[in-house]
């Protein structure tokens, strides 16, 4: 079998990752993106002050074997986040508690040996839960899978569970000199 050239649409973190796998196995690549940059959902600008401030992609999640290889090859510094979050209740700030007890409870209530739905759906018929935890259900899953939650699936929902607890993905960091280093 000879050696042929592939195209790989798209230079965020899956076409680099892929073309660089293509590439080492003696491939010809030629790589294509309608951006005038790499990255993807990866963006990372500097402020005025020089400080990495994050437009998309901000934290690695969890210890994923390949990216912790990529973060260290590059001896790229990195920070775990503190898990807190705010919301603006009653005209200030308010840290949320027992936001992530939530999810857990609306994630494990999917069942895979039922049918699938949309998110949007089960939300709908998920009993005994506030209009306000489940406004933050569906906040929390379309900026974190960047899907809307009439499209998503809840049987994907629970797969990227069970993949995130195999590589401790209840814990976050973020790259010091900005997620940009790791595409560069």
């Amino acid at each position: 079998m000879g050696k042929g050239t592939v195209i790989v649409v798209g230079a965020g973190a899956a076409g680099l990752s892929a073309a660089r796998e293509l590439s080492a196995a003696g491939l010809e690549v030629i790589l294509l993106e309608a951006r005038q940059r790499s990255g993807g959902r990866i963006h990372t600008v500097s402020s005025s002050a020089g400080v990495p401030v994050e437009l998309g992609a901000e934290f690695i999640h969890g210890k994923a074997p390949e990216l912790c290889e990529l973060v260290e090859r590059a001896h790229l510094p990195i920070q775990p986040v503190i898990d807190r979050h705010w919301i603006w209740r009653d005209s200030k700030l308010a840290e949320l508690k027992g936001f992530w007890e939530e999810m857990e409870k609306i994630i494990g209530g999917i069942n895979l040996k039922k049918p699938d739905q949309s998110f949007a759906d089960f939300l709908a018929g998920f009993p005994g839960m506030s209009p306000e935890v489940k406004q933050l259900a569906k906040d929390f899953v379309e900026g974190f899978n960047a899907a809307r939650v009439e499209w998503i699936s809840v049987h994907s929902l629970a797969k990227d569970q069970q993949a995130s607890e195999r590589i401790e993905g209840d814990q976050s960091f973020r790259v010091l000199p900005g997620y940009r280093k790791i595409i560069d």
